[in-house]
């Protein structure tokens, strides 16, 4: 089986008043309230390197969160899996299994696991900053901890190059039971390159990519001729932009490739556009899914 993981957006750019703090060359908001339970994790609880995850408070299982995090990184309302230097961009954040009750906590570093970029919080998307341990967290709020809404939010990153970024998300899928036991804790690691890392000659490597769906299997069927053997992703949206599906892919091989990705009965009949990428460079195929 390919790995996958899936990603599902509804992104509003609001902005909100907190305070700063200066480490390095990030700039970080934050808010200094302390988080606990409902109204959000104490900072260094993502699965990140060096923390531990939210079984540190919730006496729950650890389980693989690529296919249940549903994390959308957006330039404006359109997807993207590549970063500008000192443009901000729009986060948001489901889990596929739609609990009663939930939580997250999400940080951002590079590869040197250091703090990179600018994190700011969404109080009307439900989030709220916090820190500790030198790094800086957005997490659910109280309100936030119950409903279908996405978690929103936005990173501002850095004026220069920082190379490949990761974020870091942990979420929480509680069995509502008043009590910190039973619960199911996701975690998940989503990297973001950098538009000033992608090399230019990548962008006639990828040739002849068509994408269609098969009503008999629920498949979109993918096809391409590849220069390269890189590193793959699709990422399927609506005619509004919103992200109904994606997940990452393995890498492609030199030569002619075929992909096979069965797309979920909760994927609505509709025109879709399929945005494939690899090496971060995007082909993109207008379908219809019709069952």
């Amino acid at each position: 089986m390919k790995k996958h993981y899936l990603l599902f957006t509804g992104l509003v750019a609001i902005s909100l008043t907190l305070s700063w703090e200066k480490v390095g060359d990030s700039v970080i908001q934050k808010n200094t309230t302390n988080h606990i339970f409902s109204s959000g994790a104490q900072p260094g609880n993502t699965g990140a390197p060096g923390e531990g995850n939210c079984t540190a408070c919730h006496s729950g299982t650890v389980q693989d969160g690529t296919p249940e995090n549903l994390f959308v990184f957006a330039s404006g309302t359109m997807p993207v899996s590549n970063y500008t230097p000192g443009q901000t961009y729009n986060l948001a954040l489901s889990m596929a299994s739609s609990p009663a009750k939930k939580g997250f906590q999400a940080t951002v570093l590079d590869a040197s696991n250091n703090v990179v970029g600018t994190l700011n919080a969404n109080a009307s998307g439900g989030t709220a900053a916090s820190s500790g341990g030198g790094r800086f967290y957005v997490g659910n709020t109280t309100a936030s901890s119950s409903g279908t809404n996405p978690w929103l939010w936005t990173w501002t990153a850095p004026a220069a190059d920082a190379g490949t970024i990761r974020f870091y998300i942990a979420t929480n899928k509680a069995n509502n039971n008043g009590q910190n036991t039973g619960d199911v804790i996701y975690t998940s690691v989503h990297p973001i390159g950098s538009t000033a890392g992608v090399d230019e000659v990548n962008l006639a490597m990828v040739s002849d990519f068509n994408a269609s769906f098969s009503p008999n299997n629920s498949m979109v069927y993918l096809t391409y001729s590849s220069l390269i053997s890189g590193a793959t992703s699709v990422n399927i949206v609506d005619m509004s932009g919103r992200s109904a599906y994606s997940a990452q892919l393995d890498a492609s091989n030199i030569g002619l490739n075929k992909e096979m990705i069965r797309i979920p009965s909760n994927v609505k009949n509709g025109m879709y556009v399929v945005h494939f990428f690899v090496n971060n460079v995007a082909n993109s195929k207008t379908i219809s899914i019709q069952r």
